[in-house]
C-alpha cells in the first residue's frame, strides 16, 4: 500500500477544469498487507476433524469448516459444531495457573465456534484435510460463519488504516505461530496463541476479562 503526493498544475491556457500531474512524491509505503475472505461457496463436513498445535488440541467431533482465504492462500478456519478443546501446558508454572482457574492442570472445554490462524504454509503441511468432505455452501451456515469471522477475524493480525482504507487489512502470521479464537460453552471466549515453535511463547487467556490464564 501506497502513500503518495501528487503535484497538480493547470495547463498553461488550457480549459479552467484540466488539470495534468507534474510530479509525484512517494510518502509511505507498506507491504505484505493482504485482505482476508471467507470462502463462502463451499463448506467442508466434519467427522472427528482435529487441529494440534504444542498443548493443545481442538476437536470437531461433528460440524462444518469454512476456509478463510488469503493472497498466499489458505490462512484460517473457522469450525463450527460440536467442538472440544483439550489444553495441557508442560511448564509446572502454567499447570499452577490453570489449576486456579479451572481446578484442574489441565482444560477440557466444548465449544460451539472457533475460529484459527496460521501461515498459510503450516496450514499445507500441518492441517490434514483428508477427512474433510466438502460440500456446496448452506447459506445457514455460511451466515454462522461470516458472523464468526467477521467478529474473531479482526482481533489479531490486523493493521489500522482507517486513514487510508475503510477495508481491513491483515498481515500473515510468521511459520510457526498460531491462534485460536474459541467460543467455549463454559468460559466464554478463550484465545490460544503460540508465537514461533517455543513453549514459553504459548499463552490462554481472556480478552473479555483481560485474565492470562496460562
Amino acid at each position: 500500500m501506497l502513500t503518495a503526493r501528487f503535484d497538480v498544475r493547470r495547463p498553461r491556457d488550457g480549459d479552467v477544469n484540466s488539470w495534468r500531474i507534474v510530479a509525484i512524491t512517494r510518502l509511505t509505503f507498506v507491504q505484505g498487507l493482504y485482505r482476508l475472505r471467507l470462502d463462502t461457496t463451499t463448506q467442508y463436513v466434519a467427522r472427528e476433524f482435529t487441529v494440534r498445535s504444542l498443548d493443545v488440541q481442538f476437536t470437531l467431533h461433528s460440524g462444518y469448516v469454512f476456509q478463510a482465504i488469503s493472497g498466499e492462500g489458505v490462512t484460517g478456519l473457522v469450525l463450527l459444531g460440536r467442538g472440544e478443546m483439550q489444553f495441557a501446558p508442560t511448564p509446572p508454572t502454567e499447570k499452577g495457573q490453570l489449576r486456579i482457574f479451572s481446578g484442574s492442570e489441565t482444560l477440557t472445554a466444548l465449544f460451539g465456534a472457533a475460529f484459527i490462524r496460521m501461515h498459510p504454509a503450516d496450514f499445507e503441511t500441518r492441517i490434514d484435510v483428508s477427512g474433510l468432505r466438502p460440500m456446496p455452501a448452506d447459506p445457514r451456515q455460511v451466515k454462522r460463519a461470516q458472523d464468526v469471522f467477521s467478529v474473531e477475524a479482526p482481533k489479531s493480525f490486523n493493521i489500522d488504516l482507517r486513514d487510508l482504507s475503510r477495508e481491513t487489512w491483515y498481515i500473515l502470521p510468521q511459520s510457526g505461530d498460531f491462534l485460536a479464537e474459541v467460543r467455549t460453552n463454559k468460559f466464554g471466549t478463550l484465545t490460544y496463541s503460540r508465537s514461533g515453535g517455543n513453549a514459553e511463547d504459548i499463552t490462554l487467556f481472556d480478552r473479555a476479562r483481560k485474565r492470562a490464564i496460562s
